[in-house]
């Protein structure tokens, strides 16, 4: 549980360096969207 959840903080501070907003579900769908 621990680990999915720091799983979570990952991919959301993630797509907010990327795309610079909080879309943690579209990331996480297609991470390669957001990425220049």
């Amino acid at each position: 549980m621990r680990g999915i959840i720091v799983f979570v903080v990952l991919l959301v501070a993630v797509a907010a360096i990327h795309g610079g907003s909080f879309k943690p579900l579209p990331t996480a769908a297609m991470p390669q969207v957001n990425v220049p």
